[in-house]
């Protein structure tokens, strides 16, 4: 039985930091890739599925999520909801990361090195000579949900790692805002938590401060009504300040080593509860 030929399908997301400053990224990326496949354009996360649609269709068996962690998480996601709304056991093809982003846990749990361009050359070339792309299997997590409090759908997403609520969440919100991926962008946030942070305790809590110097750390801190389930078995508390789960082990910029237990394959690392705050 003879095996399909390799098609290669780019998803490019054009609104991305990256490519907002670089828009000429898209046509290198045609020329790039070549008559061996394809580089899709989706201007929304909405047109996302459409893509993963056609490009099923059109039997492209080996994707790129041209951007970091994030641009790999939605076409992921989407591909899952389009497999499933197809009624078939289908598998999804393999999906390449690209360091890009701003953290890209996946290219470096991977192992890949090299920018987008070296990793997307270095799959053209192994599929102009007929080389079967070496791939590898990452353990991943789903998780579903509902929010009771704003009258939004319930989630089904798939993941690897996710601070979903908590202090975790606290962090990579101002994280992501900090726009510095950085160690030095880590203390940073860290450095700012804390400071504002201290400005509750006891004694400086009456001092006048500016504006949102104590409201930086606050929601951070804050405990959070949940309902939190893990393989079915429901988590005996009502508030939390730590939902976190990973099904591979991170490492963030050398600073924070984040679900160690998931480095061992088949193993799913969990940080959940209310651990007190000391002040």
């Amino acid at each position: 039985m003879s095996r399909s030929p390799a098609r290669i399908g780019v998803v490019f997301n054009p609104n991305s930091k990256k490519n907002r400053k670089r828009p000429e990224r898209f046509d290198a990326l045609v020329r790039l890739v070549g008559d061996l496949g394809e580089v899709r354009r989706t201007n929304t996360v909405e047109e996302i599925d459409d893509v993963v649609e056609d490009m099923l269709e059109r039997g492209v068996n080996l994707w790129v999520a041209d951007g970091g962690d994030g641009a790999f998480h939605w076409l992921l996601n989407a591909a899952a909801r389009v497999v499933r709304a197809r009624g078939r056991s289908e598998a999804i093809p393999p999906i390449l990361p690209t360091r890009s982003g701003t953290v890209d846990f996946l290219a470096a749990k991977a192992n890949l090195q090299g920018g987008a361009e070296d990793l997307i050359a270095a799959l053209v070339a192994c599929a102009r000579r007929g080389i079967d792309v070496p791939t590898i299997a990452l353990d991943s997590l789903r998780l579903r949900g509902k929010r009771l409090d704003d009258g939004a759908e319930p989630f089904d997403r798939i993941g690897f790692a996710s601070a979903v609520a908590g202090v975790g969440q606290g962090f990579f919100e101002r994280f992501y805002a900090n726009g510095d991926p950085t160690a030095r962008g880590i203390l940073t946030v860290i450095s700012r938590i804390l400071g504002s942070a201290s400005l509750s305790t006891p004694g400086i809590a009456l001092l006048p401060m500016p504006d949102g110097a104590r409201a930086y750390a606050a929601p951070v801190f804050a405990p959070q009504q949940l309902d939190v389930w893990l393989d079915g078995k429901r988590v005996d508390l009502e508030a939390f300040r730590a939902v976190n789960i990973g099904s591979i082990n991170l490492d963030l910029a050398g600073v924070f080593r984040i679900f160690p237990y998931a480095a061992e394959p088949g193993v799913l690392h969990a940080l959940v509860g209310d651990p007190g705050v000391q002040r």
